[in-house]
């Protein structure tokens, strides 16, 4: 903690406590960590994609005061690429019992959920590495505000998603 506070105030002193702490050799459950989104999102897929089995892609659904709305970039960005077998991270605390932002754990199933297909219409069953039974994760809503400029100044625009509280976590 305190090497990471020593960082977080640009004191270079506690670079030489990680580099005589930092393991080379690679965990395979453990996240690579990169510097920009774009190279974790290529590690993310390219570490899907080398699993077998179907590719799924959830696709969040946008609501509006109630009301769905159409399809936008943000939607697109918020969709989950998983398979069976994926790693993922959980982006919420207490989704399930027991479950807390961050933990890791594998893809177990992926089904169809006809009771609630208002809120995305798929559950995911996690098998979490802390946790000693499968959990099944259902969706959450999101809130996201978007301010638009126009003619009248800054308008905001709130906007809910329903998506599942997980992430890809080959890397982060």
């Amino acid at each position: 903690i305190d090497n990471l506070n020593k960082l977080r105030t640009g004191d270079k002193s506690a670079i030489e406590w990680f580099n005589s702490n930092a393991s080379f050799s690679k965990d395979k459950n453990a996240p690579n960590f990169f510097a920009l989104n774009e190279n974790v999102m290529d590690e993310n897929l390219n570490a899907l994609y080398r699993l077998k089995g179907e590719l799924i892609t959830i696709k969040p659904i946008a609501i509006k005061l109630g009301e769905y709305i159409e399809e936008n970039d943000l939607i697109e960005q918020m969709a989950l690429n998983l398979k069976v077998g994926a790693r993922v991270i959980a982006t919420r605390n207490y989704i399930a019992p027991g479950v807390v932002n961050g933990m890791i754990g594998n893809v177990r199933k992926i089904g169809i959920d006809p009771d609630n297909i208002e809120k995305l219409g798929v559950t995911v069953t996690v098998k979490f590495d802390k946790l000693k039974d499968d959990i099944d994760i259902e969706p959450v809503e999101y809130k996201v505000i978007q301010y638009e400029a126009s003619e009248d100044g800054i308008n905001k625009k709130e906007v809910g998603f329903f998506q599942l509280p997980l992430q890809l976590a080959y890397a982060m």
